[in-house]
């Protein structure tokens, strides 16, 4: 049985691609920006990437390498964002990388089919030309929130309200799959984390559009000072994206289940490889007194945008105030 798992921004999909990667399962991953999607495809224990793009003609291309990890070091993971504003862990810096992320490819310079990069200038999904691939995406054991299917282009068009109707070959595949929905039970700790993803950068670009003036945030409290209502923006967009994924599963009467984050067993999905639940969670060090005050600043922060919002559940039938 073919798994969906359809999780929006900060909601497990790193854990659920480690766990089929160590497990030798068959994946397709979509890229955010809807340029590029990929699958993670298994002979014993070597893992091939098969990269999906489309070239400067408008053309669907597709390239093939060989990773070097073995199952076991597919479980490594080190947490890091863009930001970081709890500890003092060096943070991942996303912002010095292209739009769509072709880093893996660059770091093999050496390996001659790789001495073109593509460059990801033409979106994959902005049609219905790419459903050609659905049949040789047939093998794959697990889908991670394929937004193309249900004729949402990108992620980022989740939020934006772009949809498309989608090819019947996908809504196919849909319905010959079982879909979850994740979500978290402890909404508090859920904030918390999306917090510590506070794009202070996208904040700045926000509060120009606002006053029409250039806005630099220093970091997330600076914005919490200055710009609350763009703090609250950063939560509303992650919260939303995860309702209008279950609004258009519902609208196109595709059958899901809920998958709970902090208490579901993983072993649903039929991974040989397990982790705790909490493997791919911030792990900051609360003892240390810096890092805790840090923590107890986005808490405050998290507990009163619950409270503003009246949030007690994510999911699409609960109420939140506008």
């Amino acid at each position: 049985m073919r798994n969906i798992y359809w999780g929006a921004y900060n909601a497990g999909k790193f854990h659920m691609k480690m766990i089929h990667r160590a497990s030798c399962v068959e994946q397709l991953r979509f890229n955010e920006s809807g340029h590029s999607c990929n699958v993670l495809r298994y002979d014993g224990e070597v893992e091939y990437e098969l990269l999906y793009y489309k070239n400067e003609k408008g053309e669907i291309k597709m390239r093939k390498k060989r990773k070097s990890l073995t199952a076991i070091h597919r479980l490594d993971y080190e947490y890091g964002e863009c930001y970081n504003y709890v500890d003092d862990r060096p943070v991942k810096h996303r912002d010095t990388i292209k739009e769509v992320d072709v880093m893996p490819y660059a770091q093999h310079k050496d390996d001659k089919h790789f001495t073109f990069l593509p460059s990801f200038n033409k979106k994959l999904f902005d049609d219905n030309n790419w459903v050609h691939l659905i049949e040789e995406w047939d093998t794959v054991k697990m889908a991670m929130t394929p937004y193309p299917f249900i004729g949402i282009p990108t992620q980022r068009e989740c939020i934006n309200g772009k949809r498309i109707v989608p090819h019947g070959d996908a809504l196919k595949f849909l319905g010959e799959s079982r879909n979850f929905v994740p979500y978290k039970e402890n909404v508090l700790d859920s904030m918390i984390s999306k917090l510590a993803c506070f794009d202070k950068k996208l904040a700045g670009k926000r509060a120009f559009k606002i006053t029409g003036r250039p806005t630099v945030f220093k970091d997330l409290y600076d914005a919490y000072k200055r710009h609350k209502d763009l703090v609250w923006l950063h939560l509303d967009d992650i919260v939303n994206e995860g309702r209008n994924i279950e609004y258009r599963l519902r609208e196109l009467k595709i059958p899901y289940e809920y998958f709970n984050l902090d208490k579901d067993d993983y072993a649903v999905f039929g991974c040989t490889a397990q982790l705790p639940h909490d493997y791919t969670h911030p792990d900051w060090d609360l003892t240390n007194e810096k890092t805790y005050n840090n923590w107890s600043k986005l808490k405050r922060m998290a507990e009163e945008y619950i409270s503003v919002r009246q949030l007690k559940d994510v999911r699409l039938d609960a109420k939140i105030k506008p």
